[in-house]
This record gives C-alpha cells, structure tokens and sequence, in this order.
C-alpha cells in the first residue's frame, strides 16, 4: 500500500535510473551534481540534481515518478539514437515531412504545449505560414477557463503565495498525485510557508471527486458529490449554507474552514467542471475578494496536459489574441469556438508536437485515423500505425535547454545538461525552422 506521507510527497531519496543491461548504474565515475528544473509538469520544480557517468544521467535526487520516468525514457531514446540516426535520415525525414504540409492541408498542429517557449513561437510561426490550426491538447479546457476569468473577474494568485499564505485548500475534480506529485509538498499542503509554519498543521485540505481517487485518504473533507451537484455545492460554499436540494456529511467540516480561513486556495481541473460550476466559483471569489478586509479566495487551474501549457498561453495570447489556439485556415488569428471532433475532422493532415498516447497527453480523435501525420517524439514511436514521419528530437530541460512558464505563470529556464552527447539530435525549435525553410 502507498504511504502518502511528506517524505514520499518530497520524493527526496536518491534515484537511479538503470542503465542499457538493466542493471544500476555503479558509482564509480560519478560526476558533481548538476541541478536543473525539471519540466515533467508544470510545477516545474527547480531543487532537482543530476549525477553523470560518462556523459549519461545515473543518479537523481528530488524527482518524483512523473519527472524520473520522463527521464528514463529520453535516456533511453538517446541510447537508441546513438546507433539509428544518421545526419542523412534526419535530412529525408524532414524533406518528406516538409512535402506532407504542403500538400495536405489544412494542417492541425497539436501539442504545443509540451515544448519550450521558442519551439511555441516557431511552431505558431509555421501554422500562420501554412494555414492551418494551432491548438493545446487542453484546449476546450483552456478556452472554458479563461473565458468565465474574464467575465467573472480574475482570482489569481502566485503558488508561492498559496504555499505562504493558504490556510484552506481545495482540489475541484483534480488530483495532483496523479498530475503533479510535488504540487502538495511544494505548494499547497505540506509546503511550510511564511505563515503556515507548520506545513499541513496550519491548513485544511479538501476535494470535490469520485470515491477512490487518490487524494482522498489525504483530505480532511471528502465531497464525493455527482458531476450534477457542483453548482449546488458551489452555490452552497459560496451562501454558507447548504442550498434546498443538496446535502452531504462533510459539507459542514468544509464550510465552517471557509468561514474561518482568511485565504482559501481552490485548484481546479476545467476540463471536468462545468462553466456553470466555474462561474459560481469565481463569483464567490468576486464577492469575497470586494469585499474588504483580510480574506481571500484564489482560483488557479491544474491541467491534465504539458508542462508549458501557461507558455502557450502567453505565446498564443500575442500571435492570435487568445490563450487557446487558432484557426489561420479561415481568418488569421481568428478564435476558435469549435470541437475537437471538428477540428480533427477539418485538418488535412496532424502535426504531433508531442507523441499522442502518451500518459501526458490525450488520445487521437477518431476523425484525425488514416490522415498523414509527422510527430516530434524524444521518445520512441508510440503510434506506428498513424504514422507516417516521426522526427526524434531532443527533451527540452534534458539534451535542450528552453523557457518554461510555471502553472502560475512565473518563467524558468530548463538548462541542459552539460557534457550530454546530443547523437545528432535536434531541439524541437530546430526542427520547425528548418521546415520553415524547407517550405518557404
């Protein structure tokens, strides 16, 4: 059974990652610590080190799963590389890649969000040059959230604001032991602030979610309401006191901490809860905050894709006027208010930014099954069958260094390791100016 304690929280005992025969690499020839941002989500988290052995990682300390099997896949992408990839393959590959664009499009880009903030910009750069659509995995979520934000009004906050202050968090159909597993240690629950000395003593944690999820046995407060009663839950949070209709065991526990905390942090999942929901959120944030007075209510989104989805954001909001995408097949910059059945149903071809089928990312529509594809992948191929030119590229914070926006919006850059040998590898950036050159 899993302990969920703050030293498993932390996952700050050594790992080691296994070498090409599957045994652990030895500590002979192990090199200083190297200590670098991790981008395996969008915590970003910057207190992780790097031991190398002969130009290859052995050794982590501070990285949770998410982030340590990352890593142990690239490292094992880049063995491969070491023998498979020839100057000539990468020059065929983009020549054939180059051809595909051309001749089939629309073409939908998709992915973004997983790549540095120069790979954003020449990723966008081509689709307006192409014609065609740009857009996150996360983007019916992204396009939810950020228009009941402005609408409703802004509840945002930094996470070390949350970590300092927050004396009553609440998950809304999220869980970041599933997402992002450092999120609670470093952030929002166990995480000692200026004024939450004592980490998860000083604050009450809470979730609204299905029986059995993981951050349950962690809450003092558990709503496990239907998908249907969120408004009403809200509603009721909100009034403090439960509205005619509905009415749970802990919904008491979870008013009476709202009412006593001063600074209430709510974390949400989008793409799970329904604008109606949202709108009544952020209205109890609105009255609250307007209210004058010490106390607070936040709002921060946690997505369920790459680690660089606020860097889109921000990318997407200069290039084409909103945070989700857009479609320069019709009108450039125009927004997009469509599906994504619709999307992949319109693309003539799908650019994967970032391999599908991963456990980061989302499955293919069935609309987008039998198109041509091109997929930058630092791993190996994951959808063969769809695939019809896949470019291994390097890992961005890994054989690449780039800018990353964390979830809050604060920018760090992910260095790459010195002394990596890159076996010919491109970064993502790379890759997409030479399309561009190719194309143009």
């Amino acid at each position: 059974m899993e302990k969920f304690t703050r030293q498993f929280l932390q996952a700050d005992e050594e790992g080691r990652l296994e070498t090409q025969d599957g045994s652990l690499a030895s500590e002979s020839g192990v090199e200083g610590l190297e200590s670098r941002v991790c981008c395996g989500c969008s915590c970003l988290c910057d207190d992780i080190s790097y031991q190398m052995r002969q130009g290859q990682v052995v050794r982590s300390l501070n990285l949770c799963q998410v982030g340590r099997k990352r890593l142990q896949d690239a490292s094992a992408a880049r063995q491969g590389a070491d023998s498979g990839l020839t100057e000539g393959l990468l020059e065929d590959s983009l020549d054939k890649a180059a051809q595909i664009l051309r001749t089939h499009g629309p073409v939908l880009f998709v992915g973004a969000e997983f790549l540095d903030e120069e790979a954003q910009q020449a990723s966008v750069r081509l689709a307006k040059a192409l014609g065609g659509i740009w857009v996150p995995w996360a983007f019916e979520a992204v396009r939810r959230f950020h228009q009941v934000a402005c609408k409703m009004g802004w509840a945002a906050a930094l996470l070390d604001d949350v970590r300092d202050h927050a004396e009553v968090v609440i998950f809304w159909r999220c869980d970041p032991l599933v997402t992002h597993h450092r999120h609670l240690s470093r952030y929002s629950f166990f995480a000692r602030g200026r004024f939450t000395e004592r980490g998860h003593h000083d604050r009450t944690l809470a979730a609204v979610g299905e029986k059995g999820c993981r951050i349950e046995r962690l809450c003092k407060q558990f709503l496990d309401v239907p998908p249907d009663q969120d408004r009403a839950l809200a509603e009721s949070l909100r009034r403090g006191r439960a509205q005619e209709g509905f009415a749970h065991r802990d919904f008491d526990g979870i008013r009476k901490a709202c009412e006593q905390g001063v600074y209430i942090a709510i974390f949400v999942d989008p793409e799970a809860v329904d604008p109606g929901t949202l709108e009544t959120i952020f209205l109890w944030a609105a009255e609250t905050n307007q209210a004058g007075g010490s106390r607070r209510v936040v709002i921060l989104p946690l997505y369920r894709t790459g680690p660089n989805l606020e860097g889109f954001c921000q990318v997407s909001t200069a290039a084409c006027g909103a945070p989700w995408g857009a479609d320069f097949s019709e009108a450039a910059g125009r927004s997009i208010q469509r599906d994504w059945q619709e999307l992949a149903a319109q693309g003539g071809c799908v650019f994967l930014l970032y391999p599908a089928g991963r456990e980061e990312s989302r499955p293919l529509p069935a609309t987008i099954a039998g198109k041509p594809s091109i997929v930058l992948d630092p791993f190996s191929p994951s959808r063969a069958d769809l695939l019809d030119v896949t470019i291994q590229v390097e890992l961005g914070g890994l054989g690449a260094e780039g800018v990353f926006f964390r979830a809050d919006g604060v920018p760090l850059r992910a260095s790459g390791l010195p002394g990596l040998p890159r076996f010919g590898l491109k970064s993502a950036a790379e890759v997409l100016e030479s399309l561009f050159t190719r194309i143009l």
